[in-house]
């Protein structure tokens, strides 16, 4: 025999917290289900935005989508976000605010590379979308070892940029941030990790085949970035192949 229950449903809990990131006149708001619905399934989300703490016209969903646009957001204006989900029991407790957004700042610059150079770093980016506000520039910053370094700014258009000021043998990501006259965007992903002073890359590159072996011809960097250049690697980074010809 199992005795009669007498738990009832209760409200949602509250969901996790998110993020936001900012658009024109608007706001991505993201979270995560609540670790329980109360008893009765979770049929909606409440979005509100907070301007400079205080409760702004909340949004209700009535979707279990945990990624919702918050729209009717003032341009310039730095907004948090709480969510509480919802079922038959009522609006469950919020999440604590999600990290603040200036509305209306830059997207964040996508596909950003670089390459070494000596005592520098030549940056590639796609530009970023001003939301409805044209970008002013682009911040660079250097991470060294993963430590932030001094950022560098430059001007709307360009969009590859030499970062001089590096320490030759010290390894390097970056991140690049625009701006428009609201503030600044979100960054971008890191750069993949590069050593600043690794000479170019050889080029030219041909294979001849031999008698368990082969022969690889070659083109020397036309920069050795400031160092000697003390051996030349085969693709898997084990040393020289079995015969070398270099020109």
């Amino acid at each position: 025999m199992h005795p009669a229950t007498t738990l009832t449903a209760i409200a949602p809990f509250a969901p996790v917290v998110g993020s936001a990131v900012p658009g024109n006149g608007q706001a991505v708001v993201q979270w995560a289900r609540p670790t329980s619905d109360g008893g009765s399934p979770v049929t909606g989300y409440r979005v509100t935005p907070l301007l400079n703490g205080t409760p702004q016209n909340s949004r209700t969903f009535n979707s279990t989508a945990t990624t919702e646009t918050v729209g009717a957001l003032t341009n310039g204006q730095t907004y948090t976000f709480v969510v509480a989900a919802i079922n038959a029991k009522g609006v469950g407790f919020p999440t604590r605010a999600t990290n603040p957004v200036t509305i209306g700042t830059p997207t964040a610059p996508q596909s950003p590379l670089a390459s070494p150079r000596n005592g520098a770093a030549y940056l590639t980016w796609a530009p970023a979308t001003g939301n409805g506000n044209a970008v002013c520039c682009y911040q660079v910053t250097p991470y060294l070892n993963g430590v932030a370094q001094q950022s560098q700014l430059f001007g709307p258009t360009p969009t590859g940029q030499t970062i001089t000021g590096l320490t030759n043998g010290g390894a390097y990501t970056f991140t690049i941030t625009a701006r428009n006259s609201w503030g600044s965007g979100p960054p971008s992903t890191p750069t993949p990790a590069i050593t600043v002073g690794a000479p170019a890359k050889p080029t030219s590159v041909t294979a001849t085949a031999g008698v368990a072996s082969a022969t690889v011809h070659w083109t020397a960097p036309t920069t050795n970035d400031g160092a000697t250049i003390t051996i030349n690697e085969d693709l898997n980074g084990n040393g020289t192949l079995d015969l070398i010809d270099r020109l």
